[in-house]
């Protein structure tokens, strides 16, 4: 009953199939195992030509024109001194390498707490001389070679607030000369600077939390721009008499036909003081001559009395 050889065939059968499978099972790992490999190498490739690639097109963009460029950033529109760069629009550009100002600026981060010390053109470059970590404090827009100089005086001396920044004015002294009120323009075609204190215009103070209506009462000062030798006589003219002004309009630059008027040319009769005529000539005396009226100066001359009021 029992078949040792039969048994034997069997278990050497079982070691076969058992061996196939182990080839079979290594053969297939191997294969994973070699696409694996295949599939990395494969990727690896596509990444570093892409990184290729992209470094090719970085070094086209930052060349125009065969010119080594690098980005900066520029404002869009031209930014006023006393701007918070934060506040403004900002765009990069590729520019020269070769042409890049000094301290320019190229990252936002770098001007986002910063502000405009003077106007920033459209378009170029921004330099860090040109920006500050504090606020400007805003001063009297003063043009080169000008002086600045404050009047003081009631609403009606200063027009009422109608001489507003940027508006034109000539000013005028009012005093005594030679026993007569006279008015005399001192400056003309004055350029104002600030009305109590504000160098901004109505709008933007209303802006600010008070219009024209509330600033004009507390208005008591005006400060005007003139040449160095009209604040001179500014200065001069304001122990002599009252200061006023005259408003004009901004595109009206013409000088004044008469600069000097006094009380005589405003009544029409001009008033003689002793010992002097109409026109403030020293008179020795009068004569009669041929049945014409002469008056004798004090240096020796002679002339025709011409005025219907004079003897």
């Amino acid at each position: 009953l029992n078949n040792p050889r039969g048994q034997f065939v069997n278990s050497k059968s079982r070691t076969a199939r058992q061996r196939r499978q182990w080839i079979m099972l290594g053969a297939g790992c191997a294969c994973i195992g070699l696409a694996l490999v295949v599939f990395f190498m494969l990727n690896y490739r596509t990444e570093a030509n892409a990184s290729a690639t992209a470094k090719a097109n970085m070094n086209a963009q930052n060349r125009v024109g065969g010119i080594a460029t690098v980005m900066l950033l520029v404002p869009e529109t031209t930014v006023a001194a006393g701007a918070q760069l934060s506040e403004i629009k900002l765009k990069a550009v590729y520019w020269p390498r070769a042409q890049v100002p000094t301290g320019a600026i190229r990252e936002h981060t770098e001007v986002s707490q910063l502000w405009a010390t003077e106007k920033l053109p459209a378009g170029l470059p921004i330099s860090r001389d040109k920006l500050s970590q504090e606020k400007p404090v805003t001063s009297l827009p003063i043009s080169k070679g000008m002086r600045a100089v404050s009047l003081r005086g009631d609403a009606t001396q200063l027009l009422e607030g109608h001489a507003r920044p940027g508006s034109r004015v000539d000013v005028v002294l009012t005093y005594m000369k030679e026993g007569e009120r006279t008015s005399k323009v001192l400056v003309e075609n004055a350029r104002v600077l600030s009305l109590g204190g504000q160098t901004g215009s109505p709008s933007s103070a209303a802006g600010a939390g008070f219009g024209l209506e509330a600033m004009v009462p507390s208005a008591s000062t005006i400060t005007i721009e003139v040449r160095p030798q009209d604040a001179l006589e500014i200065q001069t003219a304001k122990q002599m008499g009252q200061i006023g002004l005259i408003l004009r309009s901004s595109t009206d630059t013409q000088g004044m036909d008469k600069t000097e008027i006094n009380e005589g040319d405003v009544s029409g009769n001009k008033s003689r003081g002793p010992g002097r005529s109409s026109r403030g000539d020293c008179i020795r005396g009068y004569i009669k001559s041929g049945g014409q009226n002469l008056m004798l100066g004090c240096d020796g001359s002679i002339s025709a009395v011409l005025n219907s009021d004079e003897p």
